[in-house]
């Protein structure tokens, strides 16, 4: 908000991602000099993208998640793991369900639609 010869803002961000704690961090660390920098970044990004001062153009900010997909997939072997060692005795009419096979063939399904979440 511009008032008078002063442009007035407010930021906030969570702190639950690497890139939002780092600049938390910094801009923390920067006390009454922070505004200096955000000024610094802002025109040297703009520079770097001039089309972004086209009023016409429609400003989309995408975020990628932190969280690799190596460690995702990890996660979910994890959880299902779990899952299906409470369960490791589970018995369908006068079968008993192989969770070892199960599990590897039905966690490699799972990841291989995980596209489809992204």
């Amino acid at each position: 908000m511009k008032k008078g010869n002063v442009y007035r803002f407010s930021l906030q961000f969570s702190a639950d991602t690497e890139p939002g704690i780092c600049a938390g961090e910094l801009l923390e660390r920067l006390g009454n000099k922070k505004s200096a920098l955000v000024v610094k970044a802002l025109n040297e990004f703009i520079q770097r993208n001039p089309r972004i001062l086209d009023e016409s153009l429609r400003i989309k900010v995408e975020e990628q998640s932190s969280l690799s997909r190596k460690r995702l997939e990890q996660t979910i072997r994890e959880i299902v793991s779990e899952q299906l060692s409470r369960n490791s005795s589970s018995v369908t009419g006068s079968h008993t369900v192989d969770t070892d096979n199960l599990q590897e063939d039905d966690i490699s399904q799972m990841l291989n639609n995980l596209d489809l979440f992204e």
